[in-house]
């Protein structure tokens, strides 16, 4: 159950708009449907507090950034772990994407 206080950032990646990401308690990241009205995904992100969440451009990759001193890197679609982050001296309070490749 998500509480409407633990939402912290939230973005739509522009090649899926029926879908809607958002950080949720506890420490996970929940991928919506909403043309069902259902979670499509839930990522088992982070030991800690996740503190941010963002899509590519591209709609390849989403990242999260938490409170555990990470940030992770997954697929999208389909939301495999794909690379973690780590070596920040302490909570990673959020996070961007370059529109690069």
């Amino acid at each position: 159950y998500a509480r409407a206080r633990a939402h912290t950032h939230s973005h739509t990646p522009p090649w899926a708009v029926a879908l809607f990401v958002c950080c949720c308690l506890p420490l996970q990241v929940r991928i919506w449907d909403l043309r069902k009205q259902s979670c499509a995904y839930t990522l088992p992100a982070h030991t800690n507090l996740v503190s941010g969440v963002r899509y590519h451009q591209s709609g390849d990759f989403l990242v999260t950034s938490s409170y555990d001193e990470t940030a992770k890197v997954w697929t999208a679609p389909g939301c495999a772990p794909l690379k973690v982050l780590k070596g920040h001296e302490g909570k990673v309070m959020s996070v961007d994407v370059s529109p690069g490749r």
